[in-house]
């Protein structure tokens, strides 16, 4: 939540939503004022719950109709673009992702608005020094890794004050 900057009327788009994180930060986001959410999810019962939960829930913020496919990288991207163009929206401006891969990252930097933030919860890329493509920084985005666990071991405080953020 520090890091991503979420902020009243942001598009945010939450990666593997169904998750107890993924909820977490959902909620979040539309507490902070999100003007629409975004998620996805990787098994088809896990899209649907999220649609019906999310839908009924937040009704006006949730895109209950838009929930993508977060095991497959085109569609997900089709599903957020076209659900974006029909809210006359363009782009999103945060994306929360515990997804890996450099196709997953540069699917993200072009759904990201200029300036927008990547928060990338994953750990796989990061242990296997996978590469990252840079060319989407050139829309002035933030990325930032956010290793809770990690941030414990060094600085307790601050992560229980990350903790006191979500409660």
């Amino acid at each position: 939540v520090l890091r991503s900057n979420v902020k009243h009327g942001d598009v945010v788009l939450i990666h593997s939503a169904a998750s107890a994180v993924g909820q977490a930060a959902l909620h979040l986001a539309v507490r902070l004022g999100a003007r629409c959410v975004f998620a996805t999810a990787g098994t088809e019962d896990k899209r649907r719950w999220l649609s019906l939960r999310y839908g009924a829930l937040y009704p006006d913020v949730f895109a209950a109709d838009a929930v993508g496919n977060s095991r497959n990288t085109s569609e997900y991207e089709k599903t957020i673009s076209a659900a974006l163009a029909t809210r006359g929206l363009s782009a999103v401006n945060v994306i929360l992702s515990s997804l890996s891969g450099v196709l997953n990252l540069s699917t993200g930097f072009k759904l990201l608005a200029p300036s927008g933030h990547f928060v990338d919860i994953a750990k796989r890329d990061m242990l296997d020094n996978n590469p990252m493509p840079m060319a989407g920084l050139l829309k002035n985005i933030t990325y930032s890794s956010c290793q809770l666990d990690l941030l414990a071991d060094a600085n307790p405080r601050a992560a229980c004050k990350v903790l006191e953020s979500v409660v």
